[in-house]
């Protein structure tokens, strides 16, 4: 079985990475085609524009919880200020966890 053709890949070059992070997500919780008959395959492919307009309500619907609203988890007010971030962080350090 090709792993790859269990997931959307992004494009090169495009920024929908929210939309194939959703849509990856989603489909861990599903069956793959490989395992639907044909009539389950059928019916999922006309189905795919709404699982497109599901991920959109999804992806909107935690945008205005949780970094719109002040009381979401993500919510920013604006006095976070930039050099609070540590920029020496050295990746390839084998300590760096």
């Amino acid at each position: 079985m090709n792993a790859n053709k269990l997931f959307y890949k992004q494009r090169e070059g495009t920024n929908l990475c929210a939309f194939y992070v959703a849509e990856s997500i989603m489909l861990h919780g599903q069956r793959t085609y490989s395992a639907l008959s044909g009539l389950e395959y059928r019916r999922d492919r006309v189905a795919e524009e709404d699982q497109h307009k599901a991920i959109q309500e999804v992806l909107a619907g935690f945008l205005n919880d949780e970094v719109l609203d002040p009381k979401g988890e993500h919510y920013y007010d604006g006095r976070l200020k930039p050099a609070s971030v540590d920029y020496s962080i050295d990746l390839d350090d084998p300590n760096y966890d």
